[in-house]
């Protein structure tokens, strides 16, 4: 912002209105024509402040300002002011916008004479502004499950939840694995009798572990993948889906995660009897996703799906099915089986006949029909050729 585009945040209109600027989101709120809200969300950080607006002529409007073109020589921050000198607190962005206009003075007499509904109003936009504590609310939720004894299991379930829903943001993730919060939930996984708790606990591990190489190092530390395989044989679908998944994200990661599931006695089979094998379709759809990341991390397991006839088994599945995506991730994977197989890549003949007739019956429908079966086509081709 600067004294030259000012102008350009102050909005006299009586509802929120919300204006994107280069890369930061402005929601300007107006409270009357002398005193206006700004709120500014950035990648970084979010900031607010009430500006005095009287000394700004009232036919102001919020003037939009295109985004510099990708190809520009100088960068965004070069137009404004170094993004160092920017400030990321809430009071600060005040005093940045004043320096850069210096005629604009803020007035607390402005302030002081609003209307009483108003000022409340404004003060409790203010503080919600000030942003969760994501950590905090980690760090409850770590006491609750070191404590679990003592609390309920509804407790014990929000705990589980909480730390999942945080963890999805990667530092926050990486602050709980400085906290060595993946020890309690290793606890609530493996000593857990409620399928529910475990559940919850496989979850979090899948939200932490993605794209975070330090919480894939503690989680094959912590001999993760060994505890997730022996929980496959429960009667709980939901937490069979939970640790397929967790498995899913884990051999994307460190290839030492990959070694510690071929290093549990029978894992394979354990994962194709209890997830593809299935009455459950999430489940028989999460195990298809997992093969294909196994293939694409291990091509050996090529060779390996051969030996255990997984072509087989997942063709079995998928004749008997009519769900459109266990067509399309069996699809997916069977052709990349192919890809790796080459010449050595056997297709039943029961499922290609099977697949070709489910070809023709989508071919058949209306245009518009057949766009939820655009991917199953495009697989179909790569294994079938054109129609």
């Amino acid at each position: 912002i600067t004294s030259r585009n000012l102008g350009s945040f102050i909005s006299f209109l009586s509802r929120p209105y919300t204006y994107r600027y280069h890369h930061s989101f402005f929601l300007v709120l107006s409270f009357d024509r002398s005193l206006c809200l700004c709120v500014c969300i950035s990648a970084s950080s979010t900031c607010t402040c009430h500006i005095d607006c009287s000394t700004f002529t009232s036919t102001m409007s919020l003037v939009p300002v295109p985004d510099p073109p990708a190809d520009a020589a100088t960068p965004v921050a070069s137009q404004t002011n170094d993004v160092r000198d920017q400030p990321a607190n809430l009071q600060g962005i005040l005093n940045w916008v004043l320096s850069q206009a210096p005629d604009a003075t803020p007035s607390q007499d402005t302030l002081a004479s609003m209307d009483a509904s108003k000022r409340e109003f404004l003060q409790n936009v203010l503080s919600s502004m000030q942003g969760r504590d994501h950590m905090s609310a980690v760090k409850e939720a770590l006491t609750t499950l070191n404590t679990a004894k003592d609390m309920s299991t509804e407790q014990v379930y929000d705990a589980l939840e909480i730390i999942s829903e945080e963890c999805e943001d990667l530092n926050v993730a990486q602050d709980f694995i400085t906290m060595k919060g993946l020890s309690p939930i290793l606890v609530m996984l493996t000593d857990s009798r409620d399928s529910e708790v475990q559940w919850r606990a496989a979850q979090v591990i899948t939200s932490v572990v993605q794209n975070l190489i330090p919480a894939q190092e503690a989680c094959h530390q912590l001999a993760v993948v060994p505890h997730l395989v022996r929980l496959l044989p429960s009667q709980s679908q939901k937490l069979r889906l939970k640790v397929i998944g967790a498995l899913s994200a884990l051999i994307r990661g460190l290839p030492l995660l990959m070694e510690d599931f071929e290093a549990v006695p029978n894992s394979l089979d354990t994962v194709l009897v209890y997830g593809l094998q299935t009455g459950s379709t999430r489940v028989q759809l999460k195990t298809l996703v997992f093969f294909r990341h196994l293939l694409q991390y291990n091509h050996t397991y090529s060779d390996k799906f051969k030996e255990r006839d997984v072509i087989v088994k997942v063709c079995e599945i998928v004749e008997a099915s009519n769900d459109a995506q266990v067509w399309e991730h069996a699809l997916h994977l069977i052709s990349n089986i192919k890809l790796h197989r080459g010449k050595q890549f056997d297709m039943p003949q029961q499922f290609q006949t099977a697949a070709l007739e489910r070809r023709q019956w989508i071919l058949s429908q209306d245009e518009s029909d057949q766009a939820p079966h655009r991917e199953e086509l495009q697989f179909m081709m790569r294994l079938f050729g054109s129609a």
